[in-house]
C-alpha cells in the first residue's frame, strides 16, 4: 500500500515540474533520434564530423553505427579508423591487461569489410545498387573473417555472427569466409 502512495506522490511532483532537455551544443542527433554524431571542429552547425563520432561513440553503438550507415565515412577515413584501433587493440593484447578482445575484434573487421566494400565500388567490381543492398553483408563477413583469424573459431563463430545479424542467409558465405580466414590467418 506505501509503495503505491509513493508513486502517486512521485508522479505528481513530476506533472508539477517543468523540465525542459536540450541538447548541448555540439551534439546533433541524427535522423533516427538513437545516434549521435558529433559535429567536433566542423563550423556549420548542419554538419558533423564522422571520425569524431566513429571514435567518441562505444564499441557496441560503434558496430552499429558502421553497419546502419549513420555515420558514413570515406574510405581515408575508415582506414586510418581501422588502423588506430587495429593499434590499441595490438597494444593491449600484448600488455596482459584484462580488456577485451572480441568487441575490438569485431570492430576492426567492420572497418576491413567497409574497406572492401568501397574499394570493390571504386574499381568498378559492383554498382551503386549492388552496393546499397550487399554493403552490410561485406562487413559482417569482414567481422567474421577477422574474429575467425584470431581466434580460430569455426562453426560457433558462425553461429555467433549469423546470431548478431539476424540473417540466417548469409550462413554458406560466412562458413567459407570462416575457413579461408583459419586457413591463412
Amino acid at each position: 500500500m506505501s509503495r503505491t502512495i509513493l508513486t502517486k506522490e512521485l508522479d505528481s511532483q513530476l506533472r508539477d515540474t517543468n523540465v525542459e532537455l536540450s541538447l548541448k551544443g555540439d551534439t546533433v542527433l541524427d535522423k533516427e533520434g538513437e545516434v549521435n554524431v558529433y559535429q567536433a571542429w566542423c563550423t556549420d552547425p548542419s554538419t558533423f564530423n564522422p571520425i569524431a563520432s566513429l571514435f567518441w561513440q562505444t564499441e557496441g553503438g560503434l558496430i552499429r553505427d558502421i553497419l546502419d550507415e549513420s555515420v558514413m565515412c570515406n574510405f581515408t577515413q575508415m582506414f586510418a579508423f581501422t588502423v588506430c584501433w587495429y593499434i590499441f587493440t595490438i597494444t593491449t593484447y600484448g600488455t596482459s591487461v584484462p580488456s577485451g578482445l572480441f568487441l575490438p575484434g569485431m570492430i576492426i573487421g567492420c572497418g576491413l569489410g567497409e574497406m572492401y566494400s568501397k574499394i570493390i565500388l571504386n574499381i568498378g567490381l559492383i554498382d551503386d545498387a549492388h552496393y546499397a543492398v550487399y554493403r552490410v553483408i561485406y562487413i559482417i563477413l569482414g567481422m567474421a573473417a577477422m574474429l575467425a583469424s584470431y581466434t580460430r573459431m569455426t562453426y560457433s563463430l558462425a553461429v555467433i555472427v549469423m546470431e548478431t545479424s539476424l540473417a540466417v542467409n548469409i550462413f554458406l558465405p560466412c562458413i567459407i569466409t570462416i575457413a579461408v580466414a583459419n586457413f591463412t590467418g
